[in-house]
């Protein structure tokens, strides 16, 4: 029996077994793959690999089939196996580390994030659109948490608004940025709804798009950064007075939405500042460069 892929006229021999594994070949079922009876696309591939890799076959930590070792399994050239592994790790599923086998990556954020950040890129919102759409959001999740908050989400909360006061005192831009997003991410899993992690921990990695500073102020200046602003709106949720929350911020977007200084700012293209989702996503590319 054989089972059509789409896309193209490749087939895979199933031949009695329900995971495509051929049972004359016992070299192929050490490997757990199946075999590509005709020429296979880089698509074909990553299906193949994706798949068992999804469903647990191929658990996290565990290592892939060298490229000979694949190629000759799948029936394919090396070449293609290459791409097919090269996708994959886009996808954030794998990690192709040199001299050794390529590895099944824990579950991550990065490709999620790399893809919402070239789609902001290649987009005609401004920086006024994106400070508008986070206000309007983290405005409901910050009343949400004020109902939902844990101590231990407060613990967390008010390290990270620490940190974030340090940071400025010491006028360290690149800490100021990192400690910024850290205590609003905080913020947001403060609402304690765990889907929502998963769906908005990726557009926090690209807050430092609305990390910026007026005109008129510099990068570094204490006021630029407005940390009583910040501690009022931690006070509101820790409170759980949900007016207190909504004007604690309404108070924190003022300026960034509505502010004179900030104008030049909110008519800014995001692609105008922001050229790659390197330059957006610095501490996702850091750690794939490291």
């Amino acid at each position: 029996m054989h089972q059509q892929l789409e896309g193209d006229s490749c087939e895979v021999d199933v031949n009695s077994d329900s995971d495509g594994l051929t049972q004359s070949d016992p070299g192929q079922r050490a490997l757990n793959l199946p075999r590509l009876k005709r020429e296979s696309l880089r698509g074909q591939v990553v299906e193949v690999l994706e798949q068992q890799i999804l469903d647990g076959r191929r658990p996290m930590g565990s290592e892939i089939p060298s490229e000979s070792e694949l190629a000759e399994g799948l029936g394919v050239s090396r070449t293609v196996v290459r791409d097919a592994l090269r996708l994959l790790e886009a996808r954030g599923l794998v990690e192709i580390r040199r001299g050794v086998r390529t590895v099944v990556r824990p579950p991550s954020h990065d490709g999620y994030a790399a893809a919402a950040a070239l789609l902001l890129i290649r987009s005609d919102l401004t920086l006024g659109d994106v400070f508008e759409a986070r206000a309007t959001l983290e405005g409901q999740l910050a009343v949400i948490a004020a109902e939902r908050h844990t101590p231990e989400h407060l613990q967390r909360v008010s390290a990270a608004l620490d940190r974030f006061g340090s940071a400025v005192a010491a006028r360290d831009y690149a800490a100021i940025v990192r400690a910024h997003v850290v205590f609003h991410s905080e913020l947001l899993r403060a609402a304690n709804l765990p889907a929502l992690d998963v769906l908005l921990e990726p557009l926090q990695q690209m807050m430092m798009i609305t990390s910026v500073v007026g005109r008129g102020m510099r990068s570094t200046e204490r006021r630029a950064w407005r940390v009583g602003v910040h501690r009022a709106l931690f006070d509101a949720i820790a409170s759980r007075d949900q007016a207190a929350v909504a004007a604690a911020n309404t108070a924190h977007w003022r300026l960034a939405v509505q502010g004179a200084s900030y104008g030049d700012v909110r008519n800014t293209r995001v692609k105008d500042m922001f050229q790659s989702p390197r330059d957006l996503l610095p501490e996702f590319w850091l750690r794939s460069d490291s």
